[in-house]
């Protein structure tokens, strides 16, 4: 199984940075559910300056459909992928009877933003 181990362990090595893309972010929603966007904070952090109009700043425009997609990322890491691992495992040493969880497929991480202004 070292094939899916070294998925597994791939796709656990990323989920956090990306995780954190998205948490350390000042969302906003300038036009009215239009559009919705965030500044990084993290990229924020690095700057010496001192930031007095977050407006000024740059946005990185997002679309709802990306966000469904990072969150089908996010479970399918620990969750999907993790069961999957092992399970398959237990049920090759002979522990358990069946494997009750497919191998899932893999779900490409969504791009952080379409546009930036």
């Amino acid at each position: 199984m070292a094939d899916e181990f070294d998925s597994m362990i791939a796709a656990n090595t990323s989920l956090p940075e990306d995780q954190d893309k998205y948490a350390h972010a000042y969302w906003h929603d300038p036009n009215m559910g239009k559009d919705l966007c965030y500044v990084s904070l993290e990229e924020l952090a690095k700057e010496n300056d001192v930031v007095r109009d977050l407006a000024a700043l740059t946005f990185f425009f997002h679309r709802r459909a990306l966000l469904a997609q990072a969150g089908a990322n996010f479970s399918y890491t620990p969750e999907a992928l993790i069961n999957y691992v092992n399970h398959q495992g237990r049920y090759n040493s002979g522990a358990l009877r069946q494997q009750i969880f497919p191998l899932p497929a893999v779900v490409v991480p969504a791009p952080y933003f379409v546009r930036s202004t």
